[in-house]
């Protein structure tokens, strides 16, 4: 549980970070790490939550399906 707390909070740091005015490079930059950051956080909280479902090799199926929509839905939200 800590390690998907430090990640979700490494994640919305680099979100946030992404917020800072800059030059043109550098926003385009920010923008690619801000999309990373919330694929990321996505993946790790939708994992965290499939996690909390089924027993066995159906938690892990569970696992992997929640990660990989919270992935989705990150990317679509920080892009």
């Amino acid at each position: 549980m800590k390690r998907i707390l430090l990640t979700c909070l490494i994640g919305g740091s680099l979100i946030v970070a992404g917020c800072a005015p800059t030059t043109h490079g550098q926003a385009q930059a920010q923008s690619q790490l801000r999309c990373a950051g919330g694929t990321l956080a996505g993946a790790a909280i939708g994992a965290a939550a499939g996690n909390r479902f089924g027993g066995g090799r159906g938690q892990d199926i569970a696992t992997a399906a929640g990660g990989g929509v919270g992935a989705v839905a990150g990317s679509r939200a920080a892009c």
